[in-house]
Formats: C-alpha cells, structure tokens, sequence
C-alpha cells in the first residue's frame, strides 16, 4: 500500500501491525515494497510456503475477513433468510433438526469440514447450551471461523481447530453427542470420513451427512443450448461409482455398510435463484471459465 498523489481518495493510515477495517483484516510484516497477499480460495496451504521468506524484501500486507477469497460464499451460503424457504442453510437447519440436538440441555456436537463456521454459529443461536466443535482441514479457513465466532460473542460456545476428517486424531472416541459433515465427503475418502464420524460419535447419537447431487441436474432452469447446458453441468461433477469420494445418491448405499440404525434418507432441493447474488455469481463463473476452454 503507498501513498500516490494522483489518487483521489487517500487511503488510511495503519498505526498498528495488524487490525481491522469495514471486516477487512490486515497483518503487515516485513519492509520494502509493499506486497498485498490476498486469501487463495480453499488451498490449505494458501501462502505458507512463502511467508518466511516475503517478509525480508517486502512490507507483505495479509489482507483476510468475511468479505475477501472463498468466505462470502460460504457465508451467504449459509445465511438462512426467511425469504428463500428452500435455502442451502434452511437445508441444513432441517438436518439439525433430524440430529435430536436439546434446546435446553448441554449436548456436544461436532461439525467436520466447517469452513468458515456459518452454519455453527447459527446453530449456537438455536441450541444456545450445546458445545460446539467445527474441524477443518484448512488453517486459513480455522483463523477466520475463529475470528468470525469472537465478533458474534459465542467463544465460550463454540471453538474451531484443525484436522483432518479421515482419522479426525484429534479427538478421542465417543465424545460427541451428535456429529455432522455438510459437503466435504465430495473432497476426501467418504468411508473413511463416515467411520471417523462413526468413531467420535456416543452410542446412541446421531449422524447428518449432506453431500452434492451431482447425479441430479444442477441447471433445472437454465435457459441454455443442450450442448452448453451440458458444459455447465460437467463441472459439477465429483466422482464415479469406484471413486472414494462422495456426491451422488451412492452415499445412501455407503451408509449401508456401517452398523447404523434408523437411517433416514432422502434429497433435499436447494434454489440459487439471485442472478446477482455471490453463489450464484461463484458458480457461473466456472460455468463461464468452461465455455472458454472448450
């Protein structure tokens, strides 16, 4: 960042190494050049790889918050608006619901893969007693869910840390009352996430599982030629039948080789209908990035 006579608006000053400003955070580090690193999506290692070295050339300035990388589609994703009853976060809110999570009694409930926390912190709201515990395999997306908790007042609730949802090490057997995994089996090794969730879960709890239904039409209602409406499907497409990991109906037989009972089963349709809005806007741009290759 440098001051430059003909910019029209100046931009402020920075007393401090790190900080906020209008939810944008910032951490400086280093001298030199001023070098901006923005967050890189859902890569785990974002800039690590780098950020020893930056620092001894460069003024590096880590911008981050809910308004920059992969954070405002995860939070509008999981926003849930009386408005739009068929929302990805009313979606989850009815699997919450299947979870027997108590209103008015203390409960533990683990969320693997939770991103940014969205979806945690609008259950803290709802079952303002329950412990909640968010994992992922993203230190990026820990910080920020962490940062994001803190605001909202809800530390003492809810806390989030790293892990892998394969072997889910980090926590001993049967410590949670309810465990649930909202769209990650599409990324791992599905049976090994469903018996880490399995594992970590008491006797007598409860699983959710929400995977991506790539077997079903994503464009229902997209007014395009038959050949690029198929392009715009195809990169929506996670797995095979052999594949380890999971985004079709095969979830349901997966589930069927574990020792579960009272399965409950069933596709729940979610609706993007906002042609401005930021998932629909992130979608269409790989959808756009498609037609470009092809």
């Amino acid at each position: 960042l440098r001051e430059d006579n003909e910019m029209t608006t100046a931009l402020p000053r920075v007393k401090s190494r790190s900080g906020s400003v209008d939810d944008i955070t910032y951490k400086i580090i280093g001298s030199g050049p001023a070098l901006v690193l923005l967050p890189l999506g859902l890569a785990p290692s974002a800039w690590s790889s780098v950020a020893s070295d930056l620092p001894q050339n460069f003024t590096v300035v880590h911008l981050g918050g809910p308004r920059l990388g992969i954070l405002p589609v995860l939070e509008t994703r999981g926003a849930v608006s009386h408005t739009k009853p068929f929302s990805f976060g009313h979606m989850v809110r009815g699997l919450v619901d299947r979870l027997n999570i108590p209103v008015q009694k203390e409960s533990h409930v683990l969320e693997i893969g939770s991103g940014s926390g969205v979806l945690l912190r609008d259950l803290c709201r709802r079952r303002p007693k329950a412990l909640l515990t968010g994992v992922d395999f993203n230190p990026y997306l820990v910080e920020e869910a962490k940062s994001l908790v803190e605001r909202a007042g809800m530390s003492s609730n809810v806390r989030f840390e790293v892990g892998n949802a394969e072997d889910l090490s980090n926590f001993e057997d049967n410590p949670f009352d309810a465990v649930m995994s909202v769209t990650v089996a599409e990324e791992l090794d599905a049976d090994k996430m469903i018996a880490s969730m399995i594992r970590v879960c008491k006797p007598g709890g409860y699983i959710g599982i929400v995977v991506r239904a790539t077997d079903i039409p994503f464009g229902l209602h997209a007014c395009l030629p038959r050949e690029e409406l198929a392009k715009f499907e195809n990169q929506f497409v996670f797995e095979n039948d052999r594949a380890p990991s999971c985004a079709t109906a095969s979830l349901y037989k997966r589930l069927h080789g574990f020792k579960l009972s009272d399965l409950v089963y069933g596709p729940f349709l979610t609706v993007y209908t906002d042609p401005d809005g930021v998932v629909e806007r992130f979608r269409i741009s790989g959808y756009v990035s498609t037609l470009e290759a092809g």
